[in-house]
């Protein structure tokens, strides 16, 4: 693989404080991170560049309140080849006095090297590999960026017990977003909700039509109807027995609606009112104003922002009115585009900025502020942890273990099997934006 370049990252102020006899430890932390230094010693990869900086500052920030350990930066460059993080990790676990890592960062270099920290019985931590299930079998090894599995049960819990959803329809990317529709669709099998129908498409497809006009037909066959342009008189009664107001009728009416009785009531109730006799109707392709309930939400895990726009016209262009379950990649500007389609969107989102670092993200482009952020947000956790007498391998990863409820700059964090369970769910309801925090 060749000589490896490495750099020290050690302040001239850690170095005045060791001097002078203020500082009680030392200790190192490695950064395997992609940098692909040229001869110049110049980094061409904005993802580990940013992350260096990130962690650095996070380093020089720390050292002017906490004068109570050395900590410098011992940097490595994986150059973004699974075989050199290896390498980089083994020389890391070789070095006593190197007590953890941050990195690798990417899913393929942490594929390779998941079994190294627990060899060397040193803490690995991964900024934000997703990668499924490699710190859960692996000791010593933490992912700070919850898995696919984690952001696909997340949000199939969140909607079952935040929101009352129990049936669902997925429309997923065929390779990397069937990863978070398994887990979904694991979730919901735990909570005994139901997977109505499952779509599939290929990233690439740039027409969605007939994907999403097979999930309006299942919908036409399957849902059932209040059909509002001519009740009588003792279904009118019935409905207002079951909650709905003579307002909403006479509205419903006088646009001559074709209602699914599921919306209108939700799954137990429709079904009992149904058996007591109340008449409904199957879909009228006549009938324009149709309003779907039959499924409560249909979740869409893309595989890269430029799926969104397409996909949120052809629901929109299809009007199916369902809300839309989403994950992260949807927290993009492409979101604000999809907003003028969908009127109900939650999305789990792992970066959400605070507000007390908006002044610092004002400081940094805005395609680089997620990476700046992860190196900076796991750096300030672990120089924390240290600065609490956690200055050893095996002590920083009981640490590390044992973290519950944590705020990061961006995200939550609470460990469970070595990895992050929190996300940030992102709601947008006809316009209006919110957030909070949610753990699996």
């Amino acid at each position: 693989m060749g000589m490896i370049r490495k750099r020290i990252i050690f302040f001239a102020f850690s170095v005045a404080l060791f001097l002078n006899g203020e500082a009680t430890s030392q200790v190192k932390i490695g950064l395997a991170l992609p940098l692909a230094y040229d001869e110049q010693g110049k980094s061409g990869n904005p993802v580990g560049e940013q992350m260096l900086k990130g962690i650095t500052d996070a380093l020089r920030e720390h050292e002017t309140v906490d004068t109570s350990a050395l900590i410098s930066l011992v940097v490595e460059d994986t150059k973004r080849v699974p075989e050199t993080a290896l390498e980089v990790i083994n020389k890391f676990g070789s070095d006593r006095s190197i007590i953890g890592v941050i990195g690798p960062v990417f899913s393929s270099e942490l594929s390779v090297t998941a079994g190294a920290g627990n060899f060397h019985k040193m803490p690995v931590i991964s900024p934000t590999a997703t990668v499924n299930f490699a710190a859960k079998e692996n000791p010593y090894l933490f992912q700070l960026n919850p898995t696919y599995d984690i952001r696909g049960k997340l949000i199939a819990r969140y909607a079952h017990r935040e929101l009352g959803m129990r049936r669902f329809i997925i429309l997923a990317e065929d390779a990397y977003g069937k990863e978070y529709a398994n887990a979904f669709q694991s979730e919901a099998n735990i909570n005994e909700d139901s997977i109505l129908l499952v779509v599939t498409y290929k990233r690439d497809d740039w027409d969605l039509a007939d994907e999403v006009g097979s999930v309006r037909k299942f919908l036409e066959d399957h849902d059932r109807f209040v059909d509002f342009s001519g009740l009588q008189d003792e279904q009118t009664e019935m409905l207002m027995k079951a909650g709905l107001s003579k307002s909403a009728i006479d509205t419903l009416s006088q646009g001559r609606y074709l209602v699914s009785v599921y919306r209108l009531f939700g799954d137990g109730l429709a079904n009992s009112l149904m058996a007591g006799g109340l008449r409904t109707v199957g879909y009228d392709p006549k009938v324009f104003n149709v309003v779907f309930g039959l499924a409560d939400a249909i979740y869409i895990p893309v595989s890269q922002p430029s799926e969104i726009e397409k996909i949120s016209f052809e629901l929109y262009k299809s009007r199916l009115g369902l809300p839309v379950l989403g994950t992260s990649d949807w927290n993009t500007d492409a979101l604000k585009q999809a907003s003028g389609y969908i009127e109900h969107l939650w999305i789990e989102s792992d970066f959400v900025l605070g507000e007390k670092f908006t002044d610092k993200a004002a400081l940094i482009k805005p395609e680089d502020r997620r990476n700046y952020f992860f190196g900076y947000g796991t750096a300030k956790l672990l120089f924390e942890l240290i600065a609490a007498g956690n200055n050893t391998r095996e002590t920083l990863n009981n640490a590390l273990e044992n973290i519950t409820g944590k705020q990061l700059p961006y995200n939550g964090l609470t460990v469970k099997d070595r990895t992050n369970s929190s996300l940030n769910v992102l709601k947008l309801e006809k316009g209006n934006a919110g957030v909070s925090g949610y753990s699996y």
